[in-house]
């Protein structure tokens, strides 16, 4: 098992590397960033992309050697699909014929759909408020179009987690 300190330290070390690479992705062709944690939304051409990889690997590769770092780090890239979607935390996001992007609510696949369930040994009011600001989030982030296919599922996961149904 790794340190408790490696997750702080990759998440400084990502915001170093970013800070020293951005003007050279920039001028790669990228016109948007946006990191958290270890998560990275880079908006700009696939080139300028492809490219932005290369400049952030070769920028890792000199400081491993610099600093006899043992360790590994290792740069994926996903594209947008057929349908000009590409999801990133929580939202999917999709490129529109009138080049404007619709969000929708995202969880991956392997994600459960846990949360503190109503019958555990919290007060009622932290309970609801749980609640609120789940449905709140997940809404935040749908387009009106998805609204009610959002407000479907999000019904069914406080019902699996026992809250009671409102009438």
């Amino acid at each position: 098992m790794g340190s408790l300190l490696t997750p702080i330290m990759a998440d400084l070390y990502m915001d170093h590397l970013f800070n020293i690479c951005i003007d050279k992705m920039k001028r790669a062709g990228i016109i948007g960033i946006h990191k958290y944690v270890d998560d990275i939304l880079i908006i700009g051409t696939r080139v300028g992309i492809e490219r932005s990889q290369e400049i952030l690997e070769e920028k890792a590769r000199q400081d491993k050697l610099a600093y006899n770092d043992p360790g590994k780090i290792e740069f994926t890239i996903e594209f947008e699909d057929e349908y000009r979607s590409l999801s990133y935390l929580e939202v999917t996001l999709t490129g529109s014929l009138n080049n404007t992007v619709i969000t929708n609510w995202y969880k991956k696949d392997i994600a459960s759909d846990s949360m503190l369930n109503y019958f555990s040994n919290h007060p009622i009011a932290m309970k609801e408020e749980v609640m609120k600001e789940y449905v709140k989030r997940k809404l935040l982030t749908t387009n009106h179009i998805f609204r009610e296919w959002t407000l479907h599922n999000v019904y069914r996961i406080l019902i699996n987690n026992s809250y009671p149904k409102q009438e």
